[in-house]
């Protein structure tokens, strides 16, 4: 991180062998133009272990967005206390072992379908990367050669999980990347997500949605208003793979739907 903060200390979890991501009471306070200090998190402690799928939720402001920067090594400027690691390695710049997939549209607009996929490989020195075959995986075959502006909200959003695929990084942070879709795009870029990282990339993923972090997560870490804290984690032990039809009718998912709205609800 471009921010002064500590390492954490290494440690060794049996239950946990192997955390690609760890933060450690985790603190960040800004000054606002007033000169009043803003507290935007507290002591926020969580691991990621390899291959899990963790997603966070909580009311807006509470520093889900601001998390996920500092695992990536993009920090505010402001007093930070406590520490990141990621692979072992205090964070400080942005790992090019880390995809960071965030809300809005990053597709460049003079870049085909293909050439924005392939810049993936680029940006994290792969050379060869098959663009058109990540875009038939994701259901753009055939449209290789359009412009972003040719494609609508969902098939971008299929455009930019191909160039994240074909960075071919380990760990992905995603950024409420499908909040802006409508809730059948939403729900058939949640099983295509399902269906490309598998069980072999370890994913921590921000959304408002319930819904879909039940229907994503191994584990759910709820952070409460600001200063955002872990106020719960919540594991989701539903068989995979998920369909998103199946976990709503499961028995399971109104007592976590429940469990997650009561501690947000406040």
């Amino acid at each position: 991180m471009n921010a002064s903060v500590p390492a954490v200390e290494t440690r060794q979890r049996a239950d946990v062998p192997s955390n690609v991501i760890e933060l450690e009471r985790l603190s960040l306070t800004v000054d606002r133009k007033s000169g009043e200090p803003l507290e935007i998190l507290r002591d926020v402690t969580l691991e990621i272990g390899q291959g899990e799928f963790v997603c966070v939720v909580g009311p807006s402001g509470c520093g889900k967005s601001t998390i996920l920067n500092a695992v990536a090594g993009i920090s505010l400027a402001g007093r930070w206390s406590g520490g990141v690691r990621v692979y072992g390695e205090e964070s400080r710049t942005f790992d090019s072992r880390i995809g960071y997939m965030v809300q809005h549209d990053t597709l460049l607009p003079w870049r085909t379908a293909r050439e924005n996929v392939a810049l993936g490989g680029q940006l994290s020195g792969r050379s060869g990367v098959d663009a058109d075959k990540l875009l038939a995986q994701v259901g753009l075959g055939g449209f290789e050669k359009s412009y972003p502006h040719q494609l609508s909200g969902g098939m971008r959003k299929r455009a930019q999980l191909a160039r994240i695929l074909a960075q071919n990084t380990s760990t992905i942070l995603m950024d409420e990347p499908f909040g802006a879709l409508d809730y059948l795009t939403k729900i058939e870029m949640q099983q295509l997500l399902l269906q490309q990282v598998g069980e072999e990339k370890s994913v921590l993923f921000v959304t408002h949605d319930l819904t879909e972090a039940i229907t994503l997560a191994d584990r759910i870490i709820v952070i409460g208003p600001r200063p955002g804290t872990v106020v719960d984690v919540v594991p989701v032990n539903l068989p995979r793979p998920r369909r998103h039809d199946e976990v709503i009718d499961d028995p399971q998912f109104r007592i976590l739907y429940d469990r997650l709205w009561s501690q947000l609800k406040h």
